[in-house]
């Protein structure tokens, strides 16, 4: 705060001014402890914090304050600011912060050792300034100068409230200083565990008017207000809690950090195996704990519910991490902690709490041959509805998930569970979106089916759901109508369901929830819902199996709006990103054309009857893959390009016919036509393409093209120009195959078989004939020819 306050006080001063302000910071604070009255004592005060600002500011950049001074002045410097900062009778808060800051910018320069007996004279506020210090920057020698005071059982009451942070700052920094003492640690670990008494205070004396009496301390309670007469543990009650309390507090919160320094190898403890008095302190402690948490909280004289609601769950879930560490450290335990762990974990409504025991369950289901499966029904159904709101517990759930993704793949725990899983991204949007991404890699590979699809896709639909269902009624009284109730059920469902749900009856929840603003969250989540398919279908590309018939039938079937959720700026990126990935798809497994060929050509004839104009993109994209990767080298093959021929046939007639009962369009009206028009390009090119590949087709692939011209004024000119030229280019079959089906040879990996390469014709060259022709047989204006090539551009 000072620093900010006081701005850029160095900027112009450099470092030539350091060894001044290390002079004058010195002298400030031998003047405040100079033992002056009170009216100067505040002077002085911002006196001195406005030289060690100056001096923290100098400390900050890039001169440091020891290689700024003459060692003498250095170690007069933090001589004096050790000493101020423990005087409570100059120092104030503020003061102390600034002093503790740039003590430890001082940390080349050793601190003095301190004394037990002057730490006994101090407040607890500046023991534990000074003990901040020590700890965050003392050098190595000083901390050890200052072993014996931290980590001996001190009669000093403020020191004793730092044994804690003490160990675990010499465990994980300086473990060659203590792997000599943590057989002594950690017996006096097991007495604060095992022998911290029941009682709160000592028996105080009340005085009324001349009489005197001793009043009994108050008992220590447990969580339902009943005396507790056994081991004192973290969820005992008191009005107030002795030292001793105190510290058994702070070691129950700081085992699991000290279990991991000691004995993952930092400090030679990983040859050192636990103590069997240590080991059973911590585990009597955590069952103790475990059975503690299971006591109803009542509101007492000395206790809050608020407190008493949150601790038990806190608590246990430290208990039973704890166990787990054990469990590590001694494999042993397992099986006697396994009775009492499963009944917990069957019986637990917190879903931290439960997050944890599953854990430990997953950790050492295979010791014990416990089937998981059950907890996870359980979780799921039980205690997922009601915790997956909380984003502290969202982000566990998904922390989980990371942590054992090799595991949770084994026993199909995202296969039966994804729906659910994704309830956390619908509710808490970008908050965990990092997080889902990384458990979204994880389950993508095992799920490669139609039911991921529609879950990611209806992501938006879910977060709509969820928020209706938290601000106005519950979901059943949306909708009426019994089918599209179920559809309902079916999104929020918890478990995968084989189901061949219609998804036609979507549009009517769209409709029921249209009526209600889109909130931010729904925004977010639908934002999110593109990187997600891009990730699905990458998975998919690598895969070694083909895309099913199902899910490209999956992917026809979701590209219309009206089965997309109705965000305009969602459905569009949700198309574009569908047609994108299919092109990927088609060009990386060509056999695609023909292994699909049914479904592709069912989807080419639905889009031919009138009305139909929803799908032409994807309608395009399907189209000029057909023209691009259909090839004439077998039986089959053959076989499947007459199929292709006659759809893309039906299509032109059926334009035409549509054309013809319209009359002749205005040009105007039919150059806005731009995918339309579009879209009879890539057919005409396909035609072409096919009838040139298979000389059998061409006859009937130029009739077409001829009717075509026939009704070109029905559409944009450039169709029938581009109809004419492939009729002439058709006419001379060896031009025809030169320019219209000239094989390129793909990578191996592009081949499905995985047998060498694989021919594909990719169109380099229709572009040719619109080059070629002369400027005096078709005259065009500028604007005509700008609205030819953009026209052109995606045709090609």
């Amino acid at each position: 705060l000072f620093v900010s306050a006081t701005g850029s006080v160095m900027s112009d001063s450099g470092a030539a001014a350091a060894p001044a302000l290390v002079e004058r910071a010195l002298q400030c604070v031998l003047n405040l402890r100079g033992g002056i009255n009170a009216s100067a004592r505040a002077r002085l005060q911002r006196e001195c914090a406005l030289a060690l600002t100056q001096l923290l500011q100098c400390a900050m950049g890039a001169c440091a304050v020891p290689a700024a001074c003459t060692p003498q002045q250095a170690a007069s410097l933090v001589e004096a600011l050790f000493a101020a900062i423990a005087d409570t009778a100059c120092c104030t808060p503020q003061l102390r912060v600034l002093i503790a800051e740039l003590l430890a910018a001082c940390c080349s320069v050793d601190l003095p050792a301190l004394a037990a007996n002057t730490l006994a004279t101090m407040d607890t506020v500046a023991v534990e300034r000074l003990a901040h210090v020590l700890l965050r920057a003392g050098s190595e020698r000083a901390l050890q100068d200052n072993m014996q005071l931290f980590l001996r059982d001190a009669e000093c009451v403020p020191t004793r409230h730092l044994v804690m942070a003490a160990h675990i700052v010499y465990a994980s920094q300086f473990p060659q200083l203590i792997a000599p003492h943590l057989d002594a640690i950690e017996n006096r670990f097991v007495r604060i565990l095992a022998h911290t008494r029941c009682t709160s205070e000592s028996a105080k004396h009340l005085s009324i008017s001349k009489y005197t009496k001793s009043v009994p301390p108050p008992q220590v309670t447990e969580l339902d207000g009943t005396a507790s007469s056994e081991q004192f543990t973290v969820l005992n009650v008191a009005a107030s809690y002795s030292p001793d309390q105190e510290l058994n507090h702070h070691l129950f919160s700081t085992l699991h950090t000290w279990l991991q320094l000691t004995r993952d190898g930092q400090s030679g403890g990983s040859a050192r195996p636990l103590s069997p008095k240590f080991r059973d302190a911590v585990k009597n402690y955590c069952l103790r704990v475990i059975f503690q948490s299971s006591l109803k909280p009542v509101e007492t004289a000395v206790s809050k519910p608020i407190a008493n609601e949150r601790l038990p769950a806190v608590a246990l879930v430290e208990a039973v991490r704890l166990l787990d560490d054990l469990c590590v450290l001694d494999a042993s335990l397992v099986e006697s902690l396994f009775p009492t762990l499963k009944k917990l974990a069957e019986a637990a409504a917190d879903g931290h709490a439960s997050l944890a025991l599953m854990q430990l369950l997953v950790n050492w289901s295979d010791s014990i041959a416990y089937d998981v499966d059950t907890l996870f029904a359980v979780f799921f159904n039980s205690v997922f509805p009601k915790q997956f709101k909380d984003p502290v517990f969202a982000f566990q759930m998904l922390s989980f998930c990371r942590r054992n993704g090799v595991a949770l793949l084994e026993r199909k725990f995202f296969v039966t569970y994804f729906p659910t899983l994704f309830k956390l991204l619908a509710w808490h949007g970008d908050l965990v979106l990092t997080e889902f991404k990384v458990v979204f890699s994880l389950m993508v590979p095992r799920l490669l089916n139609v039911q991921l699809l529609h879950v990611i896709l209806d992501l938006p639909l879910v977060a709509a759901l969820l928020e209706h269902e938290a601000n106005f009624c519950h979901l059943e009284f949306l909708v009426q109508d019994e089918t599209v109730q179920n559809t309902l059920r079916h999104v929020l469902r918890n478990e995968s369901s084989e189901t061949n749900l219609k998804y036609s009856h979507l549009q009517h929840l769209f409709k029921a929830l249209r009526v209600h603003h889109i909130s931010r969250r729904v925004n977010d989540v639908a934002s999110a819902v593109v990187p997600l398919l891009f990730c699905f279908f990458n998975v998919l590309l690598r895969s070694a199996s083909e895309p099913s018939e199902e899910l490209l039938n999956a992917v026809f079937h979701r590209f219309s709006p009206n089965l997309l959720f109705p965000i305009a700026g969602f459905q569009r990126r949700v198309q574009h990103t569908f047609v994108n990935r299919l092109l990927v798809i088609f060009e990386s497994t060509p056999n695609l054309i023909f292994s699909l060929k049914r479904r592709i050509i069912v989807f080419i004839r639905m889009n031919t009857e009138a009305g139909q104009v929803t799908s032409l993109e994807l309608l395009i994209a399907v189209v000029w893959a057909v023209g691009e990767y259909a090839r004439a080298d077998s039986d089959a093959n053959l076989s499947a390009l007459d199929d292709y021929l006659e759809a893309l046939e039906t299509y032109v007639q059926e334009r035409i016919i549509d054309a013809s009962q319209q009359g002749a369009l205005p040009s105007v009206a039919a150059a806005a036509d731009a995918v339309g028009t579009r879209a009879l390009l890539v057919v005409v090119s396909a035609l072409s393409k096919l009838a040139a590949r298979w000389q059998s087709l061409a006859s009937r692939a130029t009739m077409c093209l001829c009717k075509l011209a026939q009704f070109a004024r029905a559409f944009h000119p450039v169709v029938g120009r581009r109809a004419n030229e492939c009729i002439a280019i058709l006419a001379h079959p060896s031009i025809a195959s030169a320019v219209l089906c000239a094989p390129r040879r793909l990578p191996a990996c592009h081949n499905s078989s995985g047998s060498g390469s694989a021919a594909a014709f990719i169109d380099d060259n229709s572009a040719l004939p619109f080059v070629m022709q002369p400027v005096a047989e078709s005259p065009r204006t500028p604007a005509d020819t700008l609205v030819f090539h953009k026209l052109l551009c995606g045709a090609i």
